[in-house]
């Protein structure tokens, strides 16, 4: 479903919130509300992996991304440097003795300041993959696209119906935009624990409508 579409259905659930939520406002919502499904979900599509050449003696690399990524999270590192591959273990910076870190085998790896590092340090080159999520692109014009499929457009507008409720609330302090809003919260809280309930028993989303037994989303 397109964004100028997600934004009329965006638009008809506001109620009496619609005349306190500009375009913008609705534009910044339904992308907020696909980097949160994008993300709980760990969607398929913005899975990717790279490839890294370590250095021999050198510990930390820039990830090899296009200019236009936005990296959300690594989901785990692998390198096969004896016909082997093994998955390094995720360290936190505070965890690791820099004195240890002396040239051997990666047994770990860590993310700081836009770098991946490895402990021991690489003692030659090895080919590491890195698997990772990436946040989908903004939506920017009315045929954009979300990353989430239509199987998730009923959350996605729950989600926008919380926000500008909320606005609502702020701007005029009726207690009844307040009750709302905290009820499509409720139900955008309920809808995203079913989406991955379902995505996770059916691994993708393209086989989904809805799981068996499941209840309908809401629309």
């Amino acid at each position: 479903m397109q964004l100028s579409q997600i934004e009329s259905r965006v638009h008809s659930y506001l109620g009496s919130a619609r005349k306190y939520a500009t375009r913008q406002d609705m534009k910044d919502w339904i992308n907020e509300a696909d980097m949160i499904l994008v993300s709980e979900l760990r969607l398929e599509d913005q899975e990717r992996d790279v490839l890294l050449t370590t250095v021999a003696g050198t510990r930390e690399y820039l990830i090899p991304l296009a200019a236009s990524s936005r990296l959300f999270k690594i989901i785990k590192v692998v390198y096969d440097n004896t016909g082997a591959a093994v998955t390094l273990t995720p360290k936190r910076w505070s965890e690791l003795n820099l004195d240890t870190m002396i040239n051997g085998c990666p047994e770990a790896y860590y993310f700081r300041g836009g770098l991946i590092g490895f402990t021991p340090i690489p003692g030659e080159a090895v080919t590491v993959r890195i698997y990772l999520l990436e946040l989908p692109d903004l939506l920017a014009t009315g045929t954009d696209e979300p990353a989430a499929s239509d199987w998730l457009i009923p959350a996605l507008i729950k989600y926008c119906v919380w926000q500008g409720k909320l606005k609502e609330f702020y701007q005029t302090g009726d207690q009844r935009a307040l009750t709302a809003a905290d009820g499509a919260e409720r139900i955008f809280r309920q809808e995203l624990k079913l989406a991955k309930e379902n995505y996770h028993y059916h691994n993708s989303p393209r086989e989904l409508t809805i799981g068996p037994g499941a209840r309908p989303m809401w629309s």
